[in-house]
């Protein structure tokens, strides 16, 4: 066994490193390219040091398909080595790429202990600092405290105090940052859907896996509706334009007001189809390396060639770099996660997490971008916590005894 300091100066900077970068995606502070992928590659490294690989018959049975989706991210990324030609085309496979290799902390992350020293070196040192990036001008708070989002699926069973100052922080980052209608709608999701523990013994699998079957399909059937033009989701609320507006600030301190019933990603979809239908590239996509033709940010393209590489929603992302045999691996990774996690579950808690889990399948269709953040970080986590039979095996009381090591006692430094 291999002896493991979960508790580190050094990982607990790389969390708060990590935390910091989070916060910078899409800003104009993301020119410290270099910086970040240095952060990126030691805190990968940090983490497959000290993964053991070696996984039970059934762990490795129910791993096939994430280990599938984690090869396939490498032969793109080698793939897209031989074919990027430019400055850009490899600045852009390697940033693209980081964010996939991200998955890579499902294989630590499927051990019990790990989580808890993450969330526990995150909260006694990281956290902190929120307080400090609070009087930054960045937008997107919520993206810096991803992983209270994280505990707050454990709020029933948390100690009194904790659990209060959880949910009013959660309460609080949803107002500061109403503007983020992503931030918004994932912070809500973990604070709603842990009620269903206080109707746990009521709770039927059965009807549960009849609605985790119809919500893993929604999307499809959605967007063939809207391909079709009989039905857009995204157009709901376009009637009500002028009572959604929210005046925010800016990156250069001044206002900009919001519609928060805008159709931000209809043309999305549209410009990622029609690139598909030019370059070919619907079943194997064109690797991290290259975007899609795009008439909205093409100018911003400094390749010049009137291309996006990174859009905010993370299954168009997929798609344009992997194809759909990408974008069904993905799919199939979330399916046997939310099915683990309700179905072979001996714990409400699986039940949470694989509810939360559906919630972040269909978002991955309107957002959650798939850079090297804690937003991603935590939906492999996420991922992991769902596969892994020594959480699906706890009962209800032995997580919340799990949890409550976090607030209890200092845990042991090293994990089997």
């Amino acid at each position: 066994m291999k002896r493991i300091n979960l508790y580190s100066n050094y990982f607990k900077l790389l969390i708060l490193l990590v935390s910091i970068i989070s916060t910078f995606i899409g800003t104009p502070f993301r020119g410290l390219t270099f910086y970040f992928w240095a952060v990126e590659i030691l805190f990968l490294l940090y983490i497959l040091k000290f993964t053991n690989f070696k996984f039970n018959f059934l762990e490795k049975r129910n791993f096939f398909f994430v280990n599938i989706y984690i090869i396939y991210n490498f032969l793109i990324f080698i793939y897209g080595c031989f074919i990027s030609e430019t400055y850009w085309d490899f600045k852009n496979l390697i940033t693209n790429s980081l964010g996939l290799f991200s998955s890579l902390i499902f294989y630590a992350a499927i051990r019990k202990d790990f989580i808890l020293a993450f969330l526990h070196n995150y909260i006694n040192f990281a956290l902190p600092f929120f307080f400090l990036i609070f009087f930054t001008p960045i937008l997107g708070y919520g993206f810096y405290v991803v992983p209270i989002t994280f505990l707050t699926l454990f709020w029933p069973v948390l100690p009194k105090r904790p659990r209060i100052i959880f949910i009013v922080f959660s309460i609080f980052i949803i107002l500061i940052d109403f503007g983020t209608r992503s931030n918004v709608l994932k912070i809500s999701a973990s604070l709603i859907i842990p009620v269903i523990y206080y109707f746990r013994n009521r709770i039927s699998i059965g009807l549960l896996e009849f609605i985790r079957k119809i919500i893993m399909f929604l999307p499809f059937i959605l967007f063939s509706l809207a391909a079709s033009g009989i039905f857009n989701v995204f157009e709901i609320g376009a009637s009500n334009n002028d009572k959604y507006v929210l005046v925010e600030k800016s990156y250069e301190g001044g206002t900009v007001e919001t519609n928060l019933s805008d159709d931000t990603r209809s043309f999305l979809y549209q410009e990622v189809l029609y690139s598909a239908k030019y370059f070919n590239s619907w079943i194997f996509g064109r690797t991290p390396a290259r975007g899609h033709i795009s008439n909205a940010f093409g100018d911003y393209d400094p390749g010049k060639r009137n291309e996006r590489v990174q859009d905010e929603v993370a299954i168009l992302n997929i798609f344009v770099w992997s194809g759909f045999f990408g974008v069904v691996l993905y799919f199939l990774v979330f399916y046997f996660a939310t099915y683990l996690a309700i179905s072979k579950s001996k714990n409400i808690f699986s039940i949470i997490a694989g509810l939360f889990l559906l919630f972040r399948w269909v978002f991955a269709w309107i957002e959650d971008i798939n850079a090297f953040t804690l937003t991603n970080i935590f939906i492999w986590i996420l991922i992991a916590f769902c596969y892994s039979s020594e959480f699906r095996n706890m009962s209800t009381e032995e997580v919340q005894h799990w949890i409550n090591d976090l607030f209890i006692r200092r845990y042991k430094q090293f994990f089997n």
